[in-house]
This record gives C-alpha cells, sequence and structure tokens, in this order.
C-alpha cells in the first residue's frame, strides 16, 4: 500500500470574495475558521456575531489544491482517495472530473479516483453547497447543533473536518471487520469476521493472520486461508487467549487493553493490508431483569451508570484537537464517571474520543440515535447506522448490542432543566464588557431552555438568597445547580429501578447558562467538584424530616455488605456543639435498606429550623472516615449564617506525579457551606473546591497552575 496526505494548505473561494480571489484555509478546517485567521469575519462566538454571520450558511463555497502524484503510485491497480469527514453537501473533483457526490457529514466516504489522476501534478477541488438547498436531507444527514440548539447558536458550517488522504492498493484490501467475544471459565475467544474488497480477475491466494498482544508479549495468534474464488470476499479469524486480564468500566475494576493485529497477506506473505484494534476482554450488555427493567452489565455485573450527555466540544468540528478530547475524558474520569450519553444533535466524534473512553473505563451509550431522522426509512437507516459504526464495534466502551441501547433510557435519570452560568472570567471574555449585566438582553440569549435569563433567576431566589453583584450571580447560580443535582444523585443511588444518572450537556460548547458542570473554557464548575463527592463508591446521605429528625441512609456502590457507623454532630450557626453521638449502620450495596433517623425534634424546636446543621460523618471499622454530609432543616435562603472568619494556610510548592502543587488548608470557626477558591487572572486546577467546613476539621485542597504562577 502507498498513501498521500492531502490535508494542509488549501485555497478556500466564494461569491464573497469575488471572481478568482481566494484565502488560505488549513485542513481539516472549514469556512469559519479561514475566515476568522484572515480577519474578515469577527468571532461567533463573542457577542451576538453569530447573528451577523448567518449568511455565511447560505453560500456555497469551494476548497481546493494541487498535489502531486508519483509514477510509482500510479502503478498500483487501485488508487482510492477517502475522507474521513465532510460536511456535508459536496461535489468532489479531481482534475475538473467529478469523482463522488457527498451528501452525509457521519460518513467516511473512499472512492476510486486512479482513472482522473496523472504523473506530476494534480488538483482536486470540493464544491460545498449550502445545506438550505436541500432542507429535506439537511437536518438529517448534518449535525443539527449547527442550525441552533438550547446549547449553541446557529452557525452553519462547512468544510473538510477529518483527514482526506490518496490510498494505493494491490489485490485486495479489508474493507470491513466486526468483533465478537465469547467468555468462558478463564479463557476468552475473539472472533474477526469481515469482508475483503478485491481487484477483478484476481485469483491469488490470500489469508488473514490474526495476531493478540498484551504489554508487548504474544499471547494469541492464528492463520486462516481465504479462497482464491474471486466471488468469495468474506473472511474470518479467531484465537484464544487464556488467563484474560478484564475490562471494567471506571472504579469497577481495570482497563487493560490487547493489541489486535490484523494482516491480509498474499502466498509469497507480502502484507496486502494491516489493521491494528486495541480491545477490552470484557462482556458489556443491555439485558432486561427479571422486572423487564433495561440494565447494562458488564462481565455479569450490573453497572450504574454516572456521567454526562455529550455534546461538540466546540462549535467548529475541525478545531476540536486531541487535548480537547484528552482534557474532557480526563475531566470525567477524576470525578468517578463511568459514561457518556452521545447527544442526538452532535456529530460522530474522532477515533480519539473512543481510545480514550476505553482506556478510563467510560461507557459510551446513545451514538447511534444521531443518524436517525423522521424521513428515515427504517430498514435504510439501521443499516447506515451499521455501516457508520463499522470501524468502531471494537472498542471495549460500546455495548455488544449498542444499536439497541434506547431500550436504557426508561431508567436513566438526565438531568436537563437545572442551569448555572458559566464563570465570570468566561463570560468576560465572550461579552462586551458594557453588556455585562445578569438580566441583560446578551445574557438572556445566553440561557439554554425557554424560561431565558428571567426563568433561572425567578427559580434561583425561591430557594436561595438574592445575590449582589454579577459574578455572585454566577457563583450562586453554580452552587444552586450543584446542589440540586447532586439531591437527584442520592435519589437515583437509593433507587433500586434508576441504572444511572447524567446531566446534559456534560461540557458547554459556548459560553451560555447550561447544565454543564464543564464551561466551554474548560473551567469546572460547581457542580463538577462535587459530583466527585456524590459519584464516590460510598457516599452518606442526611434527610431532615417532618418530626424534626434526621434519616440518614449509606450507598454503596461497590455493593459489599460492610459495618458502618455514623458520627454526627447537631451544631448551632455560631459553631456551638447542640448535641452529637454515634449510630451503627449496616451496609449492604447501592440501596441499603438499612436506615438510622437521629431525634432532633427538641433541638429543633428550641433553637430554629435557619439555625441548625447536622453534620455526618461515615467511617468504617477502623475508624476511617469514607464519607462525610450536611442537613439543613430549611431553604438555604433561610438560614442565619454567622461569621465563619476562615482561615487559609498555603504551604510550600510540593511535586506530586511530577506536578508542582501548592497546599492550601481551610479552617473556620463557625460553619460554612459551598467555599471555593478562586484565582483570578489565572487558570488553576483544584483537587477539589466548593467545600464546606466544619469547626475544627480543615480541609485540604491541592491547587495546581495551568499556568506558572506565584505563591
Amino acid at each position: 500500500m502507498e498513501s498521500l496526505d492531502l490535508t494542509g494548505v488549501w485555497l478556500l473561494k466564494g461569491r464573497f470574495f469575488g471572481n478568482g480571489k481566494s484565502i488560505p484555509v488549513e485542513v481539516p478546517g472549514g469556512v469559519h475558521s479561514a475566515l476568522m485567521a484572515k480577519g474578515l469575519i469577527p468571532d461567533p462566538r463573542v457577542g451576538r456575531n453569530a447573528d451577523e454571520l448567518a449568511w455565511i450558511g447560505d453560500m456555497d463555497w469551494t476548497f481546493e489544491r494541487p498535489f502531486t502524484v508519483s509514477d510509482s503510485m500510479l502503478s498500483h491497480k487501485k488508487v482510492d482517495l477517502e475522507c474521513d469527514g465532510i460536511d456535508t453537501f459536496s461535489d468532489i473533483y479531481i482534475n475538473d472530473v467529478h469523482v463522488l457526490h457527498t451528501e452525509n457529514m457521519f460518513k467516511r466516504w473512499r472512492v476510486d479516483v486512479k482513472d482522473a489522476l496523472k504523473p506530476g501534478e494534480n488538483v482536486v477541488r470540493i464544491e460545498i453547497e449550502s445545506p438550505f438547498k436541500y432542507p429535506e436531507k439537511a437536518f438529517s444527514r448534518k449535525a443539527k447543533f449547527g442550525f441552533g440548539s438550547e446549547y449553541s447558536p446557529e452557525c452553519v458550517t462547512a468544510g473538510i473536518f477529518r483527514p482526506m488522504r490518496l490510498r494505493a492498493w494491490d489485490y485486495a484490501r479489508i474493507q470491513d471487520s466486526k468483533f465478537s467475544q465469547v467468555h468462558s471459565s478463564n479463557s476468552v475467544q475473539i472472533l474477526i469476521e469481515g469482508t475483503l474488497e478485491k481487484v477483478e480477475g484476481n485469483k491469488d491466494d490470500l489469508y488473514v493472520k490474526l495476531d493478540v498482544v498484551f504489554q508487548e508479549k504474544p499471547v494469541a495468534s492464528s492463520k486462516n486461508h481465504i479462497s482464491n474464488d474471486n466471488s468469495s470476499k468474506s473472511f474470518s479469524a479467531k484465537c484464544i487467549v487464556e488467563s484474560p486480564e478484564l475490562w471494567w468500566p471506571k472504579d469497577m475494576g481495570e482497563q487493560p487493553l490487547y493489541l489486535c493485529s490484523l494482516q491480509l497477506c498474499d502466498s509469497e506473505d507480502r502484507i496486502l493490508d494491516l489493521k491494528e484494534y486495541k480491545i477490552g476482554l470484557r462482556t458489556l450488555e443491555i439485558i432486561e431483569n427479571e422486572k423487564g427493567e433495561a440494565l447494562l452489565k458488564c462481565n455479569g455485573e450490573p453497572v450504574f451508570l454516572k456521567g454526562g450527555v455529550w455534546i461538540p466540544p466546540g462549535l467548529f468540528p475541525s478545531n476540536t484537537v486531541s487535548e480537547d478530547y484528552l482534557y474532557l475524558v480526563n475531566s470525567a474520569a477524576d470525578i468517578f464517571c463511568n459514561s457518556f450519553y452521545i447527544w442526538e444533535g452532535g456529530l460522530f466524534e474522532d477515533d480519539l474520543f473512543w481510545e480514550l473512553c476505553d482506556e478510563n473505563g467510560i461507557v459510551v451509550i446513545g451514538a447511534s440515535k444521531m443518524f436517525l431522522s423522521a424521513h428515515d426509512d427504517n430498514e435504510l437507516s439501521m443499516g447506515e447506522r451499521k455501516k457508520n459504526f463499522s470501524h468502531i464495534p471494537h472498542h471495549a466502551c460500546i455495548a455488544a448490542n449498542f444499536i439497541e441501547e434506547s431500550v436504557l433510557e426508561d431508567g436513566l435519570s438526565v438531568v436537563r432543566d437545572v442551569m448555572s452560568f458559566p464563570f465570570p472570567e468566561t463570560l468576560m471574555e465572550n461579552l462586551p464588557q458594557d453588556r455585562l449585566w445578569i438580566n441583560g438582553p446578551d445574557m438572556d440569549e445566553r440561557v439554554s431552555g425557554m424560561g431565558g435569563v428571567t426563568g433561572l433567576l425567578t427559580e434561583l431566589v425561591s430557594q436561595w438568597p438574592i445575590a449582589s453583584s454579577f459574578s455572585d450571580w454566577i457563583w450562586l447560580s453554580q452552587i444552586a445547580q450543584a446542589a440540586q443535582v447532586c439531591e437527584e444523585i442520592a435519589r437515583c443511588r437509593l433507587d433500586l429501578s434508576s441504572n444511572g444518572i447524567m446531566w446534559e450537556p456534560f461540557a458547554s460548547c459556548w459560553a451560555s447558562a447550561d447544565g454543564s458542570s464543564i464551561d466551554d473554557m474548560g473551567r469546572w464548575k460547581a457542580l463538577h467538584y462535587m459530583a466527585q463527592r456524590a459519584f464516590a463508591d460510598v457516599t452518606v446521605y442526611g434527610a431532615a424530616n417532618s418530626d424534626g429528625g434526621v434519616d440518614v441512609r449509606v450507598s454503596d456502590l461497590k455493593n459489599i455488605e460492610r459495618i458502618l457507623f455514623i458520627k454526627w454532630r447537631a451544631m448551632g450557626l455560631d459553631g456551638t456543639t447542640l448535641d452529637e453521638g454515634r449510630s451503627q449502620i449496616v451496609s449492604d450495596g447501592r440501596h441499603s435498606s438499612a436506615k438510622v433517623t437521629l431525634d432532633l425534634s427538641s433541638i429543633v424546636e428550641h433553637y430554629g429550623e435557619n439555625s441548625i446543621v447536622v453534620w455526618l460523618h461515615a467511617v468504617d471499622e477502623s475508624g476511617e472516615e469514607v464519607a462525610r454530609d450536611f442537613v439543613l432543616f430549611t431553604a438555604p435562603k433561610y438560614i442565619e449564617l454567622e461569621n465563619p472568619f476562615i482561615s487559609l494556610d498555603i504551604a510550600d510548592t510540593m511535586e506530586i506525579s511530577g506536578e508542582d502543587v501548592f497546599r492550601v488548608t481551610l479552617s473556620a470557626v463557625s460553619p460554612a457551606f459551598w467555599v471555593w477558591l478562586d484565582i483570578p487572572g489565572e487558570v488553576i486546577q483544584l483537587s477539589d473546591n466548593f467545600v464546606f467546613l466544619e469547626p475544627d476539621i480543615p480541609v485540604e485542597i491541592y491547587v495546581s497552575p495551568v499556568n506558572r504562577m506565584k505563591q
């Protein structure tokens, strides 16, 4: 095989420039990015610029570049043009010969173009038409979020958003392959079934060789002959791995990956094609329990889904780089997320996304739905979905029966209407400085849902105090969102009919108030930090009851029975201990049937429900704390807080895992809730934030500067 990379600098042409004029455009890339790079348009993400740039989606655009083809490449029997991502409705010409028409953003295109090529210099031209010329197909074959959504402005893109290349080959190539696994007590059979594309008239003997490597050591191998009948295009290969290391979702076990190398060879042992896959050995299936409820099971164990709804990381598909995927997927793993649900209005993510989910134990569901449309024929749609998924089913993060995964939705709680603003700095970077008031028109356009800013603020003040500044409104919205979502997490953990909980979206793609836990500049919001505690293996939950008491339960995702002790302290908001005690509780899994009720009715009656907090600490038999919580008896806006006299101590710089960090210790004289650290002008990562401070119990937070900064 021989290939020629067609990424790099192209020329962008269009009616906007006038006849014969063009500007450079980097491919992968799109129209908006090219126009911004030349200073011809403002950034659509800033202010109301997106509204003023709607004309871009109405126009046709042409991408063009020269390239040189060698005699060696043309000596091969086939030369294919491979396009990993075209956005969206286009006609492709090589040397003015029409070679391909595309009308699907989700599809990888490949076509034989040898007859259009010539030795030496060639020219490829891609004419992209406005999607509004195809109203019957635009919303089914192009990512919907570009037309405007609850999470993004209208920003209709056009371009070449994934790599493109020429690939020359002879005799035969691997067209597609399907992985399956058969698990026995101490072994796993890996089976690959696929199809070949053969050059007409080829009668050569062929075989496929499958090698499996784990931690750089060969563990299995097989060689399978393929019939030399030209009409035979199917093949299969299988290996048995003994004593396999199983793959598990995050916090259920490790994520070992095996390297499978699939070679297509001729009778002289020449390699005609080579495919490499990293796979996890596991069973990951959607099943129905005895009550008819859908469950996701991995290696026979039920998986409680914890995560978010994944939307595209930015407005422009070609601008999403590997660092974006790495940061967002790692940010999910950092807070014990084990799953993503792919938003149906998005697009098919790059291969790196799936690889990172494999490595981090994050199960991905919902991806097949983005290919559905009301205009699709069901049979055609199912066939198209399977074809478009043909290059990823080997990934450990995808269930074996992912096409039918929609049945999981019945027991999955998705929080969509609990929103918060992005960081103040994020808004300041994306809105004019003279438009920064909390209920102004610019802010109103940056709130998901129908209620706008008015609806968000009305909901906020129903439970929380009125803020005194623009920034305080931002922080208050984040705290309120996090508190409400964490309450829903607790409810789902204790409900056996629930198979998980997510918020939507997981991360924002532009600066708006939505349900995300990460804003579009990558800053962790309050929800992200507080969910880290709510998603931990063991959690303790307290809820005030109508009799002036507190009901305490423990949830343990490890599903093991253990004895825990609840240490509790009722405290006045001046820091005075009113009562305290210790109770034993038996934890028997996620939905613990055991409950401890604390009778505090006399204290509540005497001091008032707005003057008391109850601190809860779950400790194991060795005395080690495994979880903590606090309980208020009324809405936060009624709490009569006193000055907590928070003290802050910064230790010398230390190195952890090769990274310089500061250790910050917080303590308070009286109760303080949802205390956060922030360093204006600095981008920092914190081990925890939005913490609650119980008097006499300091909290340590490790601060990692993304940029160099002084202590």
